[in-house]
């Protein structure tokens, strides 16, 4: 567990922010408030923390002597420079933006172990939403499925398309991506549990990992590492992972072997059943019939969309697309 020493003389703002981080138990660090100067020397005299968390309001050159191993400068109205350069944070902005920028620094630090981070011990069940059939309604069904099942249990869900739209979808800008997650499960797999955390968004009580904003990206992901990738989250601290899959992937069939279950819409067009058929096919010359053995194929219900907005998420989760997921759930419970 990382440890925060944060020293801020604006009593009133950095009690509400502590409040705010406390109330959080899977963060992977612990923050210890300071205001007054004296008490935060003493405390690195006696050992003190990983970090300096400072307001710029309240900073001194002396903080540059009181041992912290890193120091970051918390911004608020006044302007700090200091020699060498600290990381900073903007005071003023949500304190889940502040978070996730903190859990960036603590990941670029590498002060986190895989033993302070998130594991849970347990596998999270992998669903698999994919279709060899275009325009099949698969992505409205995987977020549909997401929040109806995050209404009780822990969700992530992960979009592999080309051109998601997700952004516009959610109304949700974001700085880190999936490609952002799979570098540090490359490069610095202990990290991964604390990147996780600042990468991922939620949305009506499901969380999601952004997709990837570039192609290219996502064409020249070699498939193992997509497997090993969502394998090491499902052991972290989610009940269902549900991946939005395309062919984007450079070897669907690999990732569909790891999904615990599949649910493929299908359409009843003769070109659409052409399609299908080639696909199961391929299966059988492959090897590969145990994708099928887990797949469940279905039709989804039409959808009048002609007066959706902003309230789209909500349409579908009330709407006919709800209660159709809510029947395949309780399907799939009862085996």
């Amino acid at each position: 567990m990382v440890s925060i020493a944060y020293y801020d003389e604006d009593v009133a703002y950095a009690e509400r922010f502590c409040d705010f981080v406390s109330r959080d138990q899977k963060l992977p660090f612990k923050v210890k408030l300071f205001t007054k100067d004296k008490a935060l020397k003493k405390h690195f005299e006696k050992g003190g923390s990983d970090i300096l968390l400072v307001a710029s309001d309240s900073y001194s050159e002396d903080m540059e002597m009181i041992g912290a191993p890193e120091i970051i400068i918390f911004n608020g109205i006044k302007k700090v420079s200091c020699d060498p350069p600290h990381r900073r944070v903007y005071k003023y902005q949500a304190v889940n933006l502040i978070i996730d920028i903190l859990l960036n620094y603590i990941a670029d630090m590498g002060l986190v172990t895989v033993g302070d981070s998130a594991f849970s011990g347990k596998k999270a069940e992998i669903i698999g939403i994919y279709s060899p059939i275009s325009r099949s309604g698969k992505t409205s069904l995987a977020l549909t499925m997401g929040h109806l099942l995050s209404n009780d249990k822990e969700v992530l869900y992960i979009n592999f398309e080309e051109f998601s739209g997700l952004n516009s979808l959610i109304s949700e800008d974001y700085k880190s991506d999936l490609a952002d997650l799979l570098y540090y499960y490359k490069q610095a797999r202990e990290m991964l549990p604390v990147k996780l955390q600042a990468v991922v968004r939620k949305n009506h009580g499901m969380d999601y990992i952004p997709p990837i904003r570039y192609n290219e990206d996502l064409r020249n992901i070699k498939s193992e590492d997509w497997v090993g990738l969502i394998n090491e989250i499902a052991g972290m601290e989610y009940d269902y992972i549900i991946l939005d899959l395309s062919n984007m992937i450079s070897d669907i069939f690999a990732v569909l072997e790891q999904c615990d279950y599949i649910y493929m819409p299908v359409c009843s067009d003769r070109i659409s059943m052409f399609k299908l058929n080639a696909y199961e096919e391929y299966l059988f010359l492959t090897g590969r019939e145990s994708i099928l053995e887990k797949t469940n194929k279905i039709k989804i219900p039409m959808q009048d969309i002609s007066n959706w907005q902003e309230n789209y998420m909500e349409e579908l989760v009330w709407g006919c697309m709800g209660e159709f997921v809510k029947k395949l759930l309780l399907e799939k419970e009862a085996g």
